[in-house]
């Protein structure tokens, strides 16, 4: 076992942390203020169509890690074996199925979003709301697909800083453009997905100089030189990633479901708010989770497993005090936070105290189980983190939504948050004290 001085190790540790922490904040900021913004302007209703809008979000984001996640992986291989052609080969192929998927979904959208009236069994307002959002966020699904997909390989390229200016150039022009839209063109939450769209268009221009900068490496070739077997390559080695986003879109969508069977629209929308309490904190679990990861990635490649598991508890550390400083203002503070998302009827508050509060629980149990998630994937226990994705996202969830919500209505839907984090965190404490024992 290699000895390390642990003060250097703590000052690369926070290194890392700071850098992983902006690039947190700049991936979570604008989804809290959309929310902001469209349950302050535009009311709880549009809110509530939020709720149904999110797995949309999810959605785009599995196909991103199964294909540009996926792809890059192969990407960074390939390079590291000294194989550019094969590289570029991945990278463009990658590339030709986020377009080709995205063209797809576009078409598919126009057939299904004008009959969604006899699928989805919804309020006529909260439909309407949904169709207005969709149709012009679906239609841009080539366009979302490769600027969302495009920073995983700026990543592999070593253009990680360029990689950031895309999101953070996105971000802040969709903020900009959702005050213009909604508050200056009164175009309500149609203008929230045209102001998506007009921050992933301000996107695309980064990235025009990414792929024509001289100092990119990655280049398109053509597909007479590319093998058609690279597709089945792609989604296997995304196909690790996207469970566990998947298996979060099942979950969101059958939350959804059940609120809306027991509360209508007054669940949807304080959910909404809870989903962005679960923003807040992740800026900081995420943050964390991510300068862990590559960091005990390297001591494990080097059985350097003392400096291993420093980073890990050291981890485990802040994440905890930073997720319980946050639920301790959830706690003291529900009404405050239901009211920065403009919910304000008394009727909401008095659904949305408990709601909040409850929730808000499960977030620190949360942290732990995500920082578990990517600690296992990077010591290449991937059997591991794939039963902590799918036991968080539906084992426990499921039958405790079912069950406890026949028991105790909408706060058994609350509690299942909490059962869900502490049985996969049971399941973890299990898990690695059997395979200590079997090595």
């Amino acid at each position: 076992m290699n000895k390390r001085n642990y003060s250097i190790l703590s000052e690369k540790y926070n290194e890392f942390f700071i850098s992983a922490l902006l690039m947190s904040i700049t991936m979570n900021v604008s989804s809290i203020v959309d929310s902001i913004i469209i349950g302050v302007i535009l009311g709880p209703t549009n809110l509530a169509a939020m709720a149904l809008i999110n797995p949309l979000f999810v959605f785009f984001a599995v196909l991103n890690r199964l294909i540009a996640f996926g792809g890059s992986i192969l990407v960074s291989t390939s390079k590291a074996e000294r194989k550019e052609e094969q590289a570029n080969m991945y990278f463009t192929m990658s590339t030709l199925m986020m377009l080709t998927i995205g063209v797809v979904i576009s078409l598919l959208s126009i057939i299904v979003i004008n009959n969604l009236d006899g699928v989805l069994k919804i309020d006529a307002s909260l439909l309407v709301l949904f169709k207005n959002f969709a149709t012009i966020f679906l239609l841009a699904s080539p366009l979302l697909l490769v600027i969302f997909g495009m920073p995983f390989f700026m990543r592999v390229d070593n253009r990680p800083r360029l990689a950031i200016i895309v999101v953070v150039v996105l971000n802040i022009v969709n903020i900009v453009m959702d005050l213009v839209y909604i508050v200056i063109f009164k175009m309500g939450i149609a203008g929230s997905a045209l102001a998506f769209i007009t921050g992933t268009i301000a996107g695309l221009i980064v990235i025009i100089y990414y792929l024509t900068s001289k100092d990119t490496t990655l280049h398109f070739i053509s597909l007479n030189k590319c093998k058609w077997s690279s597709i089945r390559d792609i989604f296997s080695s995304g196909l690790s990633s996207a469970s566990g986003s998947f298996f979060y879109l099942l979950k969101l969508n059958l939350v959804n479901l059940f609120l809306y069977w027991i509360t209508g629209s007054f669940g949807l929308a304080v959910f909404a708010v809870c989903n962005q309490c679960a923003h807040i904190v992740s800026i900081f679990t995420s943050g964390i989770a991510q300068s862990m990861a590559p960091m005990v990635s390297i001591f494990y490649g080097e059985k350097d497993y003392s400096a291993a598991k420093f980073t890990i508890r050291r981890s485990l550390q802040i994440m905890i005090i930073a997720s319980t400083g946050f639920v301790i203002v959830f706690e003291l503070f529900p009404v405050t936070i239901l009211n920065i998302f403009g919910i304000n009827d008394p009727a909401y508050l008095a659904f949305g105290i408990n709601a909040v509060r409850i929730f808000s629980l499960s977030l620190i149990g949360n942290g732990v189980t995500y920082l578990m998630l990517l600690y296992t994937r990077a010591i290449e226990q991937k059997g591991l983190s794939f039963m902590i994705a799918l036991t968080q996202n539906l084992l426990f969830m499921i039958p405790s939504v079912y069950f406890l919500s026949n028991i105790w209505g909408v706060n058994g839907i609350w509690i299942s948050f909490l059962v869900a984090e502490a049985g996969t965190i049971l399941m973890i404490y299990l898990a690695t004290k059997y395979i200590y024992q079997k090595i």
